[in-house]
C-alpha cells in the first residue's frame, strides 16, 4: 500500500522498450482522485546504446486531487493485440 496525500505528486516509473512495439497501458478503478501530469515520459538507458529495442524508463506521474482508495494497474502489451500482456503490475494507494 502507498500512502499518499491530497495535493502530492507522484511518480511511477516502469522499464520500457518502445521501440519494439510495446507500451504501458493504464488501468484503473477510481480515476476522481488522481490527474496525470502530462504524457509520460520515455528516456533512454544511458548506460546502452541507442538501437532497436534499447531499453529505458517510462515515467508516468500524477497528483492526488482527492481521497480514497485505489489500485492503479499497468499492462505492458502492443496495442492491437488482444493476447494476455506480457507484464502486468499494479499498486495500491490510498490517499487521505
Amino acid at each position: 500500500m502507498v500512502l499518499l496525500r491530497v495535493g502530492e505528486q507522484f511518480s511511477v516509473k516502469l522499464a520500457a522498450s518502445p521501440s519494439t512495439g510495446y507500451a504501458w497501458h493504464v488501468l484503473t478503478s477510481n480515476e476522481s482522485m488522481r490527474i496525470r501530469q502530462g504524457d509520460p515520459v520515455f528516456a533512454l538507458n544511458p548506460n546502452r546504446p541507442t538501437s532497436i529495442g534499447a531499453r529505458g524508463t517510462e515515467t508516468f506521474t500524477y497528483r492526488v486531487v482527492a481521497g480514497g482508495e485505489t489500485q492503479l494497474r499497468f499492462e505492458y502489451k502492443r496495442a492491437l493485440e488482444s493476447d494476455k500482456p506480457p507484464k502486468r503490475v499494479a499498486f495500491d494507494l490510498l490517499a487521505n
